[in-house]
């Protein structure tokens, strides 16, 4: 009777205290609001910002006055908003709804926009363009200097519908031999995103080499293709058999495959495919493991980190089932693994960073920034680097980490890696993760490093000089 009375006499006093509280009623209030009311969803975080919540809400407001909707947006924007809470951008509903509702209109509006919240929205209107006219739309995305960010933005999020994916898909195996450089980078980073078990064989046996892909880039593809196979391992490994592919490579697919074979006949009819003795062997010791211990169950963000946590970092870094299960998990989850990790205290964030930043693996997992940094940012002792990470030296260690991660994600989103960059403390791994993105972005976009380089503090610029003078 109190609550009834309260929501009648002074709702919005209501839905303050459910979000204080975190109640589901302040979701309550906010959807009906957002349906009759919409400017009173407005008028309330005028006087109760939270950018978050707000725009989230915005999202419900669009879907029946995507004017007003928008035009809120533009004004939180020129206020400065662009990165929410923890530098997770919370915007990707409202802009799905918008680009729907009103594309046009968000089209007009993308100048007002900034950082990646921009680059989204401009994905979702192209994305909506190519359902219409795919072949024009794909040159010109093409012939765009980040248009390989663009391409990675739909095909991840899947905003251009199965249909639109399937397309680009198609498009870029048809046109291979003319991609541009910064386009087989693209392909190369985020190949987990463009291979399909509909496209993996293709891109396995494709021609890789007269396409312009270096030797390594093509180990990288035709194992993530692969891997993609383990549905059908024989096939896999009688592809396997005939490609060339550097041994840390395939080693990676052989664990794929027997990770996922459970008939004991079933894996020994696939050992005798495999064409050495090195790789009978590492697959019989990878099925030994298998056998000896049951696999972790990581499927929530709390779960995936306890596991992670508890592991010895003497035994190596973290295999391919945490990859695969983050893989599978949605924007959601991903932002809550990473609230999850902040909220550790510090002695097991270190023991979940040890182990996760010790990944073979190319593409950059959702954890793996705030890993970086952390480890950065909270650097290890010599006794306990000694201990926990085979006698490397701290500060070597950090700067390695630190610049992997920059090589990660550089090649496809180096203002990304270069925004990342700037929330690390001075010191050797951020000059060092400086110099190895200006390296990387110059292979393929000199003028745009330059720029960028331009923007970092004198000191820094200075440093790096003497950095490079010290090779």
């Amino acid at each position: 009777i109190l609550r009834e009375r309260w929501q009648t006499e002074d709702p919005e006093g209501l839905l303050a205290h459910a979000i204080a509280t975190k109640s589901s009623q302040a979701d309550n209030i906010l959807a009906k609001w957002a349906k009759t009311e919409p400017q009173r969803v407005l008028d309330f975080f005028k006087t109760h910002p939270d950018d978050r919540r707000e725009i989230q809400a915005l999202a419900a407001v669009a879907a029946n006055d995507p004017g007003m909707a928008l035009r809120r947006l533009l004004e939180m924007t020129a206020a400065g908003i662009s990165k929410l809470q923890n530098g997770m951008d919370y915007s990707g509903t409202l802009l799905q709804v918008l680009a729907k509702k009103a594309p046009a209109e968000l089209e007009a509006a993308l100048d007002s926009l900034s950082g990646e919240m921009k680059l989204s929205a401009e994905s979702l209107v192209i994305a909506g363009k190519l359902k219409d006219s795919f072949e024009e739309e794909y040159q010109e995305l093409q012939d765009r200097p980040d248009g390989v960010k663009i391409l990675n933005l739909i095909l991840g999020t899947n905003w251009g519908g199965d249909g639109n994916s399937k397309e680009l898909r198609e498009a870029l195996l048809q046109n291979i031999a003319t991609l541009p450089a910064s386009w087989r980078a693209g392909v190369v980073e985020n190949s987990y995103r463009i291979f399909t078990k509909e496209n993996a064989e293709q891109w396995a046996t494709a021609d890789l080499e007269g396409a312009g892909f270096s030797p390594e880039q093509c180990s990288r593809i035709r194992a993530v293709a692969l891997n993609r196979l383990y549905e059908k391992p024989e096939t896999a490994l009688k592809l396997l058999a005939g490609l060339e592919m550097d041994d840390d490579y395939r080693q990676n697919v052989i664990a794929s495959i027997f990770s996922n074979l459970k008939d004991a006949d079933q894996t020994a009819a696939m050992a005798a495919l495999l064409t050495s003795d090195k790789d009978r062997e590492y697959a019989a010791g990878f099925s030994r493991n298998r056998q000896s211990e049951d696999q972790p169950k990581i499927d929530t963000p709390s779960a995936w980190l306890s596991s992670l946590a508890s592991k010895d970092p003497k035994s190596g870094g973290i295999d391919y089932n945490y990859i695969r299960a983050t893989r599978n998990w949605d924007s959601g989850q991903r932002a809550e693994l990473v609230r999850q990790f902040q909220a550790l205290p510090e002695e097991t964030q270190r023991a979940v960073a040890e182990m996760g930043s010790r990944s073979g693996y190319s593409e950059a997992g959702p954890l793996d920034g705030e890993i970086a940094r952390f480890l950065v940012v909270h650097p290890a002792t010599a006794a306990a680097a000694a201990d926990s990470t085979n006698g490397e030296k701290p500060e070597n260690r950090t700067i390695q980490v630190a610049s992997q991660y920059v090589a990660k994600i550089a090649r496809t989103d180096p203002a990304a890696a270069g925004d990342w960059i700037d929330t690390l403390p001075a010191g050797q791994p951020k000059l060092w993760a400086q110099k190895n993105l200006h390296s990387l972005w110059s292979q393929y976009d000199p003028e745009a490093a330059d720029q960028w380089l331009a923007t970092q503090p004198a000191t820094d610029r200075a440093a790096l000089t003497n950095l490079g003078k010290k090779q």
